[in-house]
Parts: C-alpha cells; structure tokens; sequence
C-alpha cells in the first residue's frame, strides 16, 4: 500500500512539473555576447570564367541582365516589399 501511495505520488509529481513547463515556460538566459558573423562567401577561384572584373564594362548582354534583376521587387530588411525603381 505504501508503495502504490509512493509511485503515484511520483507519478502525480512529474505529470505536474510536466504541465508546469508547458503552461510557465521560462526561456533561458540570452548568450553572454552575440555570435560572430559568419565570414563573408568567398568568390570564385582564380581562373574561373565567373570571376568579377571590376576593371572591364558589362557587355551589352550583361547591362541587360543587370536592368532587368533592377526591376525585380525584392523584401526589404524589414519584410516589406520594395516596390521597383524606389
């Protein structure tokens, strides 16, 4: 009998710390400092016909490709649609 009594006291006793952390859930602490960023994406390898040339003009080819990726509206920082030319 006790022991029945004991086991279902234990039992009682984690089903309400159970329901406890659902309802009352205490986030933890916020880390000590910020995460450091993460390193900027390396760019192509030297030699790779992708590689930027800062120093050459776009190609007619490409300043259209350029205009029309211009026109696309994109979110803004905040998740706001950017509307085209603003």
């Amino acid at each position: 009998m006790v022991a029945a009594l004991a086991w279902l006291l234990r039992a009682l006793q984690e089903a309400l710390t159970s329901l406890g952390r659902v309802w009352f859930f205490i986030p933890p602490p916020p880390p000590a400092q910020p995460p450091a960023p993460p390193p900027p994406p390396p760019g192509p390898v030297p030699g790779h016909p992708e590689r930027l040339r800062p120093d050459l003009p776009l190609t007619e080819q490409e300043e259209a490709l350029r205009r029309q990726l211009d026109d696309i509206a994109l979110p803004d920082a905040i998740g706001e649609e950017k509307s085209p030319g603003a």
